[in-house]
């Protein structure tokens, strides 16, 4: 038993060692990144990437952006990266897609957000008073085909998806002013835009509202109806949403849930006396 005892210790020796060196080893290569990144020379080949595919343009400002899009499916999680160059100057703003090559930057096409723009979600990241970030989710002016990206102070290459050492402080806090200030001309400019928005999304739950009752009434009998009912609640516009007159919707989603809930009773009853 004793040696069983010794053999464990030197197992959590063991593990607690190798956690130890992991640690230290990741903080020792972000540190290097850091200081790689505070060189300027990974900022300088995405302004030369930038440069090739803008030609004749010059005055603006160029900052690194990137997107991670995860999804949950059950257990599974997927990550999907996006990169991006975002440079803008008084007035215009260019997103352009990179790739990269080994180190080589492959800049995409530029896109002209600035002028088909028509909201803009503006979210500064601060830390102790200091801008550490901005993130920022541009619509169409028909409120659809969001962009996200991430404009942030510091970018280093953590692992095999992460392709660059940028430190740009400055950049962040000029796009951080830029952003802001396209966002309240944007606002301005599409004044109707979030109602328009508003009434698609109504419409949408209203029809999910329907389908959902629907299928409650025809699985009342089940439990469920009382899911599909309590969802289609949950979807379907309110009478205090439509001035105080209840729609097919919230009326078909209604009647599953009573029915469902009267079916268990009934069935609950039916158990108990038998």
């Amino acid at each position: 038993m004793q040696g069983v005892q010794d053999l464990s210790n030197y197992l959590w020796l063991i593990i607690v060692g190798i956690v130890a060196i992991c640690v230290i080893w990741s903080n020792l290569k972000e540190s290097k990144n850091k200081k790689l990144a505070q060189t300027g020379a990974d900022m300088q080949r995405l302004k030369d990437a930038v440069a090739r595919v803008l030609p004749g343009e010059t005055g603006y400002t160029v900052a690194y952006a990137h997107y991670e899009d995860v999804q949950h499916y059950g257990r599974t999680t997927r990550t999907t990266y996006y990169t991006y160059a975002v440079a803008f100057d008084a007035s215009r703003l260019w997103i352009i897609p990179i790739g990269f090559k080994k180190d080589e930057i492959l800049p995409g096409k530029p896109y002209l957000a600035s002028s088909n723009t028509g909201m803009v979600d503006v979210t500064p990241s601060m830390r102790k008073g200091e801008l550490k970030g901005v993130t920022v989710i541009l619509r169409n002016k028909a409120g659809e085909s969001p962009t996200h990206i991430d404009v942030d102070l510091w970018n280093t290459r953590k692992d095999r998806f992460h392709h660059l050492n940028i430190y740009q402080p400055e950049e962040c806090q000029q796009f951080h002013t830029f952003i802001t200030g396209m966002a309240e001309t944007v606002a301005k400019e599409n004044e109707d835009l979030k109602e328009l928005m508003q009434e698609k999304a109504n419409a949408q739950n209203a029809k999910s509202g329907k389908i959902l009752g629907i299928l409650g009434i025809c699985t009342c009998w089940t439990g469920l109806g009382l899911i599909f009912g309590g969802i289609g609640l949950l979807c379907a516009p309110k009478p205090s949403q439509t001035n105080g007159k209840a729609t097919a919707p919230f009326i078909l989603s209604l009647t599953a849930t009573v029915l469902s809930i009267v079916s268990i009773a009934i069935f609950v009853i039916t158990i108990s006396l038998s």
